[in-house]
């Protein structure tokens, strides 16, 4: 991904174009940090702000609490312009750096499993939708993507940036593509799945160019997470399962996918170490740690695993630190 001043219109651009690049040379993440910086900068843009400082006033109000956000992801956005002050202080003084104690992470999401039951009714949900209007494809759209979801452990971004031709029919394989930590994977698929693909893409896609993304809106655009998001809701609403401002979210779905895979293979008494590295590349996780911790995860599910998980050494894997966990 290559960035330039294009790719920003406030009187920052040059700055996040070059802290960009930096990060970039340095192998560095940097593509989360281009989605928040660009969300940053619009804001800036909006502003009309004249000067590329970054002051007190303006971190306050970045760091404004958004409605429905959760404290994890203001404290996201607080690391990153925390991040970004230290760089600008570098070239100017002036600049702001905002101080480690404020905004700290004060909750750790615990993920939600979805139950076989609470699977059950939100398919009977999206398999069952009644199109709005001639132009309404989400009945069509919706039931694969979920499937994608619990059968893949795919990120809704890796699935919604789906091209026609990143499906491989022949090898009945996925191909994604520059995904988080910059990592391109390929994601075999069950004989359900292909089949379910198969015919969506021969009835949407027909004599469609392969470019074009595979799912698209009613607009022929690219669907955004945000919109997946706003049906998620209904969706759950409709199959009666509870949503708090913690949850369940539709990430939820890939946790969901890990712990299965690790509790079937501890029900059938696999070697766990020799596994999860396979797991690891799978999932697209930047280190092995980051998958260990599915492992501690589904034993804090399923405790009687524990015991079995013991009687072999093989399967007794180190704790995981805070900074570990790699959704």
């Amino acid at each position: 991904m290559e960035f330039n001043e294009n790719n920003f219109k406030s009187v920052f651009k040059k700055n996040i174009t070059d802290y960009l690049n930096e990060k970039k040379l340095l192998n560095q993440k940097y593509k989360t940090l281009f989605f928040s910086l660009r969300d940053f900068d619009n804001m800036c843009w909006k502003l009309n702000v004249t000067e590329s400082i970054l002051t007190k006033e303006l971190v306050i109000k970045w760091l404004e609490k958004k409605p429905n956000e959760c404290l994890n992801n203001q404290s996201k956005r607080a690391s990153m312009i925390r991040c970004f002050g230290r760089y600008m202080y570098r070239f100017n003084t002036k600049n702001y750096i905002l101080p480690n104690l404020l905004y700290p992470i004060k909750e750790k999401y615990k993920p939600h499993i979805y139950t076989n039951d609470e699977i059950q009714r939100l398919f009977a949900v999206v398999d069952n939708l009644i199109p709005t209007s001639s132009f309404d494809n989400k009945p069509d759209i919706m039931p694969i993507i979920f499937r994608i979801l619990l059968f893949t452990g795919m990120r809704i971004n890796e699935i919604l940036s789906l091209k026609i031709d990143d499906i491989k029919f022949d090898e009945k394989i996925i191909v994604i593509k520059n995904a988080k930590n910059n990592k391109d994977r390929l994601i075999p698929i069950s004989e359900n799945l292909y089949n379910h693909l198969k015919k969506y893409n021969s009835k949407i896609n027909k004599n469609i160019h392969s470019p074009n993304y595979l799912f698209r809106n009613n607009h022929g655009n690219k669907i955004t997470s945000d919109s997946f998001y706003e049906y998620f809701r209904i969706y759950l609403w409709k199959a009666k399962i509870p949503h708090t401002g913690k949850g369940p979210r539709v990430h939820d779905f890939r946790h969901t996918h890990i712990v299965n895979c690790i509790h079937k293979w501890l029900i059938e008494g696999k070697n766990i170490k020799t596994l999860l590295p396979y797991l690891q590349t799978y999932l697209g996780h930047s280190t092995v740690e980051a998958t260990y911790y599915y492992y501690h995860l589904t034993l804090s599910i399923y405790p009687y695993l524990e015991k079995k998980a013991n009687e072999n050494d093989d399967n007794i894997l180190p704790k995981i630190k805070e900074g570990d966990f790699d959704e």
